[in-house]
C-alpha cells in the first residue's frame, strides 16, 4: 500500500512539472519546475523515514539532527508549493496539539529529527519562529480548507498578542519582543545565548519579527471578525512606522533596544517588501517598496568566489548578512547568503507584477534572474537531489547573533527557500498565496 502511495505521488509530481501553474495562472517553465524538484528530493533524502522531520544541518556534528522551528515553517511552505502536502502536513501536525515541546505558552526554538516525538534541545521561546509556524499553518489551511490549521495559527497569534506592548505612553507601543519573559527560578532564562549578563528577549524587539507578527495577523484577519487580532495588527503596523522604520534614510532599522536599533539587516527590507506589498508601502512614503530593494542592494550585495563540493569554483553574486561597511567585514570577509538572497528574488518577482511600467517590471525581473541562476550555480547536484550550504564560508560570524554552520554542511533552509523562489511562492504575502490556491484548485 505504502509502495502504491508513493507511485501515485510520484505520478503527480511529474504532472505538476509537466502542467505547472504559476501565481498569475499561466503555464510556468518545466525546467524551473524540474530544479525546485531536485531540492525536494534533498529535502526528503535529510528527512526522518518515520516522522518526516528533516534534518537543519546536515553535516555539522555540533548541529546533529537538529530540526529547527523556523525551518520547519519554511520547509512545511515549500513543501505545500511543490504539491507534497502529504508531507508538509505530517510536519505540521508534529507541532499542532504537541504540548511537549512548548514552554512559556510558544513553541520552543529547535528539536532532534531522530525521535517519533521529536525531543527538545533548544528550549528558548522566540518570537520569530513561533510567527513562522503560525504562517506555515495558515498556509497549511489554504492548501486544505482544514480549520485545525486555522485554529493553530490563531493559537500562534494570540500567543503573540500576548505579550505585545500595549502601553500608549511606552516608546515601544504596538511591537512584540522578541521573546516572552523567562521563568523566575532560572535567571539565565530567556536571555540572549542564556547569558544573564546578556540582554532579555522581553526587552528587545526585533523589525524583521514584528514585520513577520504583522504578516500573521493579515493573514488571520482576513478571515476572522475577532477585533482582537483586528487592533494587534494595527499597533504592530504602527509600532513598525514609527520605530522600525528610517523614515530619514528610507530603510527598516534592525528594531529597538533601550534606543532605536538603526543596525541594518537586509532580510528585514525584503520581508517587508513581500508581507505589506509596494500598494500598502507606498503608504508610509512614495515608492519605498523600490527604494527599500536598492537600499539593501547599495549597501549588502556582493560578489564572491566560492568552491563547489565537486572542486569547481564559480562567482557568485548576492547578499551579505551585514552592510558591506560593517567592521566585521575586516575580521571574516565577504559571504553570499543563499537564504536571504532568495528572499530578495521573492521580493523582486513581488514588485515585478506591481510595477508601474513595463521597463520596470523587466529591471525587477532581470535582477530577480540573475540571483536565481548565481545561487543555484553553488549548488551540489547529486543522483537527482540538489543541496545548498547556508553561506558561502563556515563558521564565521553572521552579524545577528550567530555563526553560519560549519563548511560542507548541508541547508535545510536553503534548500526550502530555493523551491519558494523558483516556483513563485511567497509565503509573506497574503495576496499571492490566496491566488496560488486559487489557480491550483
Amino acid at each position: 500500500m505504502n509502495n502504491l502511495k508513493q507511485t501515485f505521488f510520484g505520478f503527480l509530481i511529474v504532472l505538476f512539472i509537466l502542467f505547472p501553474v504559476s501565481a498569475k495562472g499561466e503555464t510556468s517553465s518545466a525546467e524551473t519546475r524540474k530544479k525546485a524538484l531536485l531540492f525536494y528530493n534533498g529535502i526528503v533524502a535529510g528527512s526522518n523515514a518515520e516522522t518526516s522531520l528533516p534534518e537543519s544541518h546536515k553535516g555539522d556534528p555540533r548541529l546533529r539532527e537538529w530540526f529547527h522551528t523556523y525551518d520547519a515553517s519554511v520547509c512545511i511552505t515549500a513543501l505545500l508549493a511543490v504539491g507534497d502536502n502529504d508531507r508538509a502536513l505530517k510536519i505540521m501536525d508534529f507541532y499542532v496539539g504537541n504540548e511537549r515541546i512548548r514552554r512559556l505558552n510558544g513553541v520552543i526554538e529547535a528539536v532532534l529529527n531522530f525521535s517519533k516525538q521529536g525531543k527538545g534541545i533548544n528550549w528558548q521561546v522566540r518570537t520569530g519562529s513561533n510567527t513562522w509556524l503560525g504562517i506555515a499553518s495558515f498556509h497549511c489551511y489554504l492548501a486544505t480548507g482544514n480549520k485545525k490549521y486555522l485554529d493553530f495559527a490563531q493559537k500562534q497569534a494570540d500567543f503573540l498578542i500576548g505579550f505585545q506592548d500595549d502601553n500608549p505612553m511606552s516608546a515601544t507601543y504596538g511591537g512584540v519582543p522578541l521573546g516572552p519573559k523567562g521563568v523566575s527560578y532560572n535567571p539565565k532564562d530567556q536571555h540572549i545565548l542564556w547569558e544573564e549578563s546578556n540582554p532579555k528577549f522581553i526587552e528587545i524587539y526585533s523589525t524583521e519579527g514584528n514585520v513577520d507578527v504583522w504578516a500573521l495577523l493579515n493573514m488571520i484577519t482576513s478571515v476572522s471578525t475577532e477585533i482582537k487580532y483586528k487592533m494587534a495588527k494595527a499597533r504592530v503596523e504602527k509600532w513598525l512606522r514609527l520605530v522600525g522604520f528610517n523614515a530619514g534614510e528610507n530603510r527598516m532599522n534592525r528594531g529597538y533596544y533601550i534606543d532605536p536599533d538603526m543596525e541594518f539587516a537586509p532580510d528585514t527590507h525584503f520581508w517587508t517588501v513581500s508581507a505589506f506589498g509596494p500598494e500598502k508601502l507606498e503608504k508610509w512614503n512614495p515608492g519605498l517598496a523600490d527604494q527599500l530593494m536598492r537600499y539593501a542592494k547599495d549597501r549588502s550585495f556582493v560578489e564572491v568566489t566560492y568552491k563547489v563540493p565537486d572542486g569547481k569554483k564559480v562567482k557568485v553574486i548576492g547578499y551579505d548578512f551585514v552592510d558591506k561597511e560593517n567592521p566585521l567585514i575586516k575580521a571574516r570577509g565577504l559571504v553570499v547568503s543563499p537564504e536571504w538572497t532568495f528572499q530578495a528574488a521573492v521580493a523582486y518577482s513581488l514588485l515585478a507584477e506591481k510595477a508601474s511600467s513595463e521597463e520596470l517590471a523587466q529591471y525587477y525581473l532581470r535582477e530577480r534572474s540573475e540571483l536565481l541562476d548565481s545561487i543555484l550555480s553553488m549548488a551540489e547536484i547529486k543522483k537527482g537531489k540538489a543541496f545548498l550550504p547556508y553561506a558561502t564560508k563556515g563558521d564565521i560570524p553572521i552579524g545577528h547573533e550567530y555563526n553560519t554552520p560549519l563548511a560542507g554542511t548541508r541547508s535545510l533552509i536553503g534548500s526550502a527557500w530555493a523551491i519558494l523562489a523558483l516556483l513563485d511562492y511567497d509565503p509573506l504575502n497574503l495576496e499571492k498565496s490566496n491566488n496560488y490556491w486559487q489557480n491550483r484548485k
